[in-house]
């Protein structure tokens, strides 16, 4: 990335996009170093079906239904290869995947086509900072899962990410806490188990 267009968009780190530019290819692999990201679903998604639930976007009544999401439009930034993103869609409501690096996305729309339900899908591979000027207000819930750690100022991306929200919507971050834990979850564990570059700085205090 050019300093003129890392000036543009200055929340995007140019290091991080290399990173996930590599590893694009196996992200969908259970075996491959990613691997740890599908099983965090199991916890995620309950937690967002829940917290949109509370924010009163969907009645109580319609979180045990099979499509919860009908009629809502959801925002998954940062969203990578989809890991998250077809789970969302899988409780309907349409969800849009963004992304500033473009191979993450083409990996996400390959896999993609392997589901022909998954029709409530659209992937964009575009910058917050471009989307939020195009897509203001238009969004129920905006979700950033496992992503503030990997941009700059992280201030300004969540900010944009609120500027996407329409006025009552609700925004889920999940991100490690800056802990002792995390210290060993991304020093021990993706770094020299899963060989990895995880760094434990930008963790968020």
């Amino acid at each position: 990335m050019s300093s003129s267009q890392n000036d543009a968009f200055p929340t995007v780190n140019p290091d991080e996009i290399e990173k996930f530019k590599n590893l694009s290819a196996s992200c969908w692999n259970k075996e491959e170093r990613l691997s740890p990201l599908h099983p965090l679903n199991h916890l995620r998604v309950p937690w967002i079906v829940d917290g949109i639930a509370e924010a009163g976007l969907i009645s109580k009544d319609k979180v045990g239904s099979s499509k919860p999401f009908e009629g809502l439009k959801i925002l998954d930034v940062g969203c990578g290869v989809g890991i998250l993103s077809e789970e969302l869609a899988e409780f309907g409501g349409t969800i849009v995947g963004l992304d500033p690096c473009a191979e993450v996305i083409h990996e996400a729309k390959k896999h993609m086509a392997l589901n022909p339900s998954l029709t409530n899908i659209t992937y964009i591979s575009e910058t917050i900072e471009e989307h939020a000027e195009k897509h203001c207000e238009e969004y129920d819930a905006v979700i950033a899962s496992e992503v503030v750690d990997h941009v700059d100022q992280p201030d300004l991306f969540l900010e944009l990410c609120c500027k996407c929200l329409k006025p009552g919507g609700t925004i889920y971050v999940t991100t490690f806490n800056k802990t002792w834990t995390s210290w060993l979850v991304a020093i021990i564990f993706f770094r020299i188990c899963l060989g990895s570059n995880a760094t434990w700085s930008p963790f968020v205090v």
